[in-house]
């Protein structure tokens, strides 16, 4: 199921925001009020180090590449971490079969043509 693997990617990027956020406040620290450039220049890096690593590991990580066309398999999604968020999931995905409704005389867009009775 896409959805949770759309789901992990949240939260894999949710873990790399809150990994950052040490960093990027003692780079700030260090800069308005220690005045060390150096030091800020090392917290820095630090913290370009764990983007790149993120970033490594979502392009050539083992989860990205189970979504490839030949090798994606609905069952071998990442299982949901809790019952709560596996509910959730759930929901969410039975709104994907919901039905819409479009009533005689409904126009998407101004200039989205008219309707044809005739072949292609």
């Amino acid at each position: 199921m896409v959805l949770r693997h759309a789901y992990a990617a949240n939260a894999r990027r949710h873990q790399r925001d809150l990994l950052l956020t040490p960093p990027c406040v003692l780079a700030v620290l260090f800069f308005l009020w220690a005045h060390d450039i150096g030091v800020t220049m090392l917290v820095l890096f630090l913290a370009w180090v764990i983007v790149l690593a993120f970033e490594l590991s979502t392009r050539y990580g083992d989860h990205l590449q189970s979504l490839r066309p030949n090798r994606f398999d609905p069952a071998a999604a990442p299982p949901p971490r809790n019952a709560d968020i596996a509910a959730r999931l759930s929901q969410i995905s039975a709104y994907a079969g919901g039905n819409t409704t479009v009533y005689s005389g409904y126009s998407p867009f101004v200039g989205y043509g008219a309707l044809s009775t005739h072949g292609p």
